[in-house]
């Protein structure tokens, strides 16, 4: 009887035992997990693994709720938030990449405007260039010199008699020669001479015509009509004022 008892008891210890073994792993493998981590480039929680340019953030605007800005110099730091990483990025990294839909084409035309740095007269601009490989959107950015496009230039002669006109206009920047031309004008005759790319900055332009001549200097900006006529007369040389136009608000076209 008593080698019975030792012998129960002994069983009902080794089945506690063992029971306690078991429970130990089943608890230790419901704490085990991969471990989420940080992007530090949005500040949010992603999977271990996955891309952080992956899709469209749960609390991002859809791009197509902005209208593209028509304007020809853009700020960047006027950018909406989403379209400002993009090319934050690209400019710290050299591209920047992603599986889901870029929002910069949404907010401006890439083939119309330009980027500017900043606010000085001496900050960058950039032009944008987006490619599309194996489903992957890729945003590089490149400097360049805005540019309204090609437009003519003529000149009017205020004389009493026809004047031979000479002309030379050089773009100040890079003191490249845009444009020379030579011609006999009649009175109150306005021909072209020429037309060239009116990339924005200070221009100089050496006009002789007749018994005057001098050099006259402007900029071509954002806000003005590109200069079209230089005047020729008993009073001298003079271009002819330039229109203002009136800048229209990227906020208005994005719902800021």
């Amino acid at each position: 009887m008593r080698r019975r008892s030792v012998l129960a008891a002994a069983t009902i210890a080794l089945s506690g035992g063992f029971g306690g073994c078991l429970a130990g792993p089943e608890t230790g493998g419901s704490e085990t997990s991969d471990p989420d981590t940080t992007d530090p480039e949005t500040g949010t929680s992603t999977a271990s693994g996955t891309s952080t340019a992956s899709g469209t953030p749960d609390d991002q605007p859809d791009p197509d709720t902005y209208d593209r800005c028509p304007r020809l110099v853009i700020g960047i730091g006027e950018l909406p938030e989403p379209a400002r990483r993009e090319v934050e990025t690209a400019l710290a990294e050299g591209a920047y990449e992603t599986d889901g839909e870029l929002v910069l084409p949404h907010v401006l035309d890439p083939e119309a405007s330009y980027l500017e740095a900043g606010g000085g007269n001496d900050d960058a601009y950039y032009r944008a260039t987006i490619d599309d490989r194996n489903s992957t959107t890729r945003l590089t950015l490149a400097e360049a010199t805005p540019s309204m496009g090609p437009h003519p230039l003529s000149v009017e002669n205020r004389f009493d008699e026809s004047v031979s006109v000479d002309v030379q206009v050089t773009y100040r920047p890079t003191d490249e020669v845009v444009l020379e031309a030579s011609r006999s004008i009649s009175p109150d005759e306005q021909p072209t001479l020429g037309e060239f790319d009116r990339r924005l900055g200070e221009y100089r332009a050496t006009v002789e015509a007749g018994s005057v001549s001098g050099p006259i200097t402007w900029r071509e900006e954002e806000h003005r009509d590109p200069l079209a006529t230089v005047v020729v007369g008993p009073e001298g040389v003079r271009p002819e004022p330039q229109a203002v136009a009136e800048l229209v608000s990227c906020t208005d076209f994005w719902g800021q």
